[in-house]
């Protein structure tokens, strides 16, 4: 079992991973290393560890009450150790100085409607917009319209960063969520943060632009007709002779309205999942209308690493604890080595209580709007605020 604590005047933060096979040992091991009585707790837990619907009970019993959020992940990690196959138990305990904390569980069918005002997203996370410092989500892939929730919290709560994971391990109905003392097999769940907390997003993309920006033509849903007047399969295909090998993704503008050339922060990266010869057209994993820019994407190991160094390099906060949220595709199979996204963030924050899991998809902001990204590292950086975040 490996712990780490970083301690500031006010708030506290430690990190333990345990491998142990049993679940009850494991959460005995990460619960006895804390050494100092927590407002909130993080954990991932492996289906290795075998009934992970124990897990936020036993752990708050532990820990007298603690709400426990996170949830299942095919791996996970905790001070600079991921731990990708086999059975693990990661935990971030924070004690933040008595900062407000709210957990909500969502559900698709129950989320404010799209026609409502914002303050129904206020009202359902249950911190005002003026006390909210930033939301952390993780969500089920299967049950939860997770593109509509980031998209209904941006709306009721702007100004509040939220970064978070989709959970893995398991097929429909086999994932867990821990909300509270709970876990759910369905939905999300959220913690808002108060505002004396500082959250700073830093979202790290794993892949390199090729060729040239081209605009949709002809669209219907999730099927791309014609990109700049041609089949968009002819067009991609022009691009693809520049991209040296790796797989191909495209990047989707993430603002339609902005008349200026997008440039590379600008494109979401969705897969292609279907491709028909005859007509020259391609399916992607998004809604893509006429008029989007629409740039070729290739995933490699070199601009995954530049780009999670850079980020981190212009990160402004002095973090005291750290949620990373990693694709399941990236970790030992990308990069050829084991903890290299975690190790990216100990070479910035040396001493930093950190915690996570590989997902099936991670949330964070581009350009000061959520998404649902895939092949990133969404990292939420936490420390305490020392200024007025107003």
């Amino acid at each position: 079992m490996d712990a780490a604590m970083l301690r500031s005047a006010s708030m506290q933060a430690h990190s333990a991973l345990s491998c142990a096979s049993q679940l009850d040992q494991a959460i005995a091991e990460v619960a006895d290393s804390i050494p100092f009585r927590p407002e909130l707790c993080l954990a991932f837990a492996t289906p290795g560890l075998g009934d992970l619907s124990r897990l936020p009970s036993e752990l708050g019993r532990r820990l007298d009450g603690v709400p426990v959020v996170g949830g299942s992940g095919a791996g996970v990690l905790a001070n600079g150790q991921e731990t990708e196959n086999g059975a693990a138990l990661g935990l971030l305990a924070l004690d933040l100085d008595g900062s407000s904390v709210e957990v909500r569980h969502f559900e698709t069918d129950s989320l404010p409607s799209d026609d409502g005002p914002p303050g129904d997203w206020v009202e359902a996370i249950g911190m005002s917009r003026e006390d909210c410092g930033g939301l952390l989500i993780c969500a089920d892939p299967f049950s939860m319209d997770s593109e509509a929730l980031v998209r209904g919290l941006d709306f009721g709560l702007p100004a509040a960063p939220k970064v978070g994971g989709l959970v893995s391990g398991g097929g429909p109905g086999s994932q867990t969520l821990f909300c509270g003392d709970a876990a759910r097999e369905a939905g999300a769940v959220t913690v808002a943060l108060g505002n004396d907390i500082e959250l700073e997003p830093v979202v790290a993309r794993g892949c390199r632009p090729v060729g040239r920006t081209g605009t949709v033509s002809s669209a219907k849903g999730q099927i791309v007709h014609r990109i700049d007047d041609q089949p968009a399969l002819d067009f991609l295909r022009q691009q693809a002779a520049e991209s040296r090998g790796g797989s191909m993704f495209l990047g989707v503008e993430s603002d339609p309205l902005d008349p200026t050339e997008p440039s590379v922060d600008d494109f979401l990266i969705r897969n292609f999942v279907g491709s028909d010869d005859a007509s020259g057209s391609v399916a992607i994993g998004a809604l893509v209308g006429a008029g989007r820019r629409v740039r070729l994407h290739v995933r490699d190991k070199d601009a995954s690493r530049l780009d999670l160094h850079e980020r981190l390099a212009s990160a402004r906060s002095e973090a005291k604890a750290a949620l990373l949220f990693s694709c399941l595709g990236r970790g030992q199979a990308l990069f050829g080595e084991r903890h290299h996204d975690s190790n990216a963030i100990r070479q910035r924050y040396p001493e930093v209580a950190l915690c996570g899991a590989f997902c099936n998809g991670e949330i964070g902001p581009v350009g000061g709007v959520s998404y649902v990204h895939g092949y990133t590292a969404s990292i939420a950086l936490l420390s305490q605020r020392t200024s007025d975040p107003t």
